[in-house]
């Protein structure tokens, strides 16, 4: 190879490099959407829930789920978070969706952890909370925080879909989709474990029902540099 085409490999070589540092020092940004479920509308599981989530029981990612602050009120169960269901009128009925035996309803302030079994690229958080009727405990208020490395970082403190000028507002959002397509790589990436902050919501406690996290196993550094060793093999036989 010449000195020319020597030039050029190394430039290609700084060029990856750049690009896989920069993209983990991208600024973060998070979209927050909500949907309104209405009165009489049953999700079930397979219909709104990501295929691809992470959390949920019995799947490799998941590693444990514990109430580190705060109870669980109304006799609720918190493993109901990702026990894979929405809610299902065939398992539950449909007189009352409002009934807490079949909801994590926390106390205001209480935290919850998420852990993995390995890091995990987090492209997206919904989150499920469903009312009975005359119940207003379907608007949700959390604050969240993911743990990389041996740092947590602070997404947000509050979200309140029932705050003024939120959509849906009135205490009737059921589900709301965290969006981080604004990461770099469109993901939350190297995340190990979520920690959401729970706050009630104008007083009335909300009945979650689901948190469903949508992940894909994160690349070791050993694939990030595959990758980057690939392209520099294509570019030098393009130069040869």
């Amino acid at each position: 190879m010449n000195t020319k085409n020597s030039m050029q490999l190394a430039k290609a070589a700084l060029i990856l490099l750049a690009a896989a540092t920069f993209s983990s020092t991208l600024p973060a940004q998070v979209v927050i959407t909500y949907t309104n479920g209405g009165a009489s509308v049953y999700e079930p599981y397979n219909s709104v829930v990501s295929a691809t989530d992470a959390a949920n029981q019995g799947v490799s990612t998941f590693g444990t789920l514990t109430q580190t602050s705060g109870s669980a009120l109304f006799g609720s169960q918190l493993n109901i978070l990702n026990d894979g269901i929405v809610f299902s009128p065939v398992i539950y009925g449909t007189a009352d969706r409002g009934n807490t035996a079949f909801s994590f309803t926390p106390s205001d302030g209480s935290v919850i952890e998420f852990t993995f079994t390995s890091a995990q690229s987090v492209g997206s958080i919904n989150t499920f909370a469903m009312s009975g009727p005359g119940q207003l405990r379907s608007a949700q208020n959390y604050g969240l925080e993911y743990l990389s490395g041996s740092n947590w970082t602070s997404l947000f403190s509050s979200l309140n879909t029932n705050a003024p000028g939120n959509l849906n507002a009135g205490n009737t959002t059921t589900w709301v989709n965290l969006d981080f397509s604004g990461f770099a790589g469109g993901s939350l990436d190297d995340v190990t474990a979520l920690r959401f902050t729970f706050q009630n919501v104008g007083g009335n406690e909300s009945l979650y029902r689901e948190i469903d996290v949508n992940a894909i196993p994160e690349p070791s550094t050993l694939i990030l540099l595959s990758v980057a060793l690939g392209g520099i093999i294509l570019f030098r036989r393009r130069c040869s």
